[in-house]
């Protein structure tokens, strides 16, 4: 009933990746293939490898404005032209170059990763070798939901307890983390004299791409389980 319950706030969740502070472009990148990614005229953009990083972007500085992020290996973009197509090279740690060819239009800030198709399978846990995202999330948070680990993902108990609301209390329970997505547990527990209504959007933030709760409407002193799923590229 509880596993039926997220599957279905699953549907939510996935189509509030659109609406969260950026949405999601997964493109399949080649060496010497074109890859075309749409990115906001008006908010920064990401740009990151999954599983990966990059090094530096290749550009024309009177077209586009780039700050690059070393530790992680990702860049922030902003269009400074917006009556043409801006063409780049994103150079890899590997070496790798792709091309892409991004187009500046009228939308919220974007999130385009980039996946080597040319890298070995065998390094990527099972759970994000199914070529859907949005697949990968559901078993992600239907894996932490049921207690059992995915295969590949690397998971450790903690507990550590985060601010959020008054009247509440926010404890992280364990971490699920794998190439290019980490599955974090939570315990949200009502500290207030009333009844503690939720929603998922409330617990978006930059990088969260999924969100579940348990248990929607919480009594004093009720706690439910809530799930998040991240991309790495968001950090720790």
């Amino acid at each position: 009933m509880i596993l039926s319950r997220l599957c279905k706030t699953l549907l939510l969740s996935s189509a509030l990746v659109a609406q969260s502070a950026f949405a999601l472009q997964i493109l399949d990148a080649v060496e010497g293939k074109t890859l075309y990614a749409k990115i906001s005229a008006k908010e920064p953009s990401r740009v990151s490898l999954e599983g990966g990083k990059l090094r530096k972007l290749m550009f024309d500085a009177t077209e586009l404005q780039v700050e690059p992020d070393i530790s992680t290996g990702q860049a922030f973009i902003r269009p400074l032209v917006f009556d043409k197509p801006i063409n780049i090279f994103a150079i890899a740690e590997s070496g790798a170059t792709y091309t892409l060819l991004l187009q500046s239009v009228d939308i919220p800030a974007e999130n385009v990763i980039l996946r080597d198709l040319n890298r070995k399978a065998a390094n990527v846990p099972p759970v994000e070798r199914q070529g859907d995202y949005e697949k990968t999330i559901r078993s992600m948070i239907v894996g932490m939901a049921s207690g059992q680990t995915p295969e590949g993902i690397e998971f450790e108990a903690a507990q550590q307890e985060y601010a959020l609301w008054e009247g509440s209390r926010l404890i992280l329970t364990g971490r699920y983390t794998g190439r290019a997505v980490i599955g974090e547990r939570f315990k949200l527990i009502n500290t207030s004299t009333d009844v503690m209504r939720l929603a998922e959007q409330e617990l978006y933030r930059k990088g969260v791409i999924a969100v579940a709760i348990e248990h929607l409407n919480l009594n004093p002193a009720q706690a439910t389980d809530v799930y998040v799923v991240r991309t790495t590229a968001s950090g720790n």
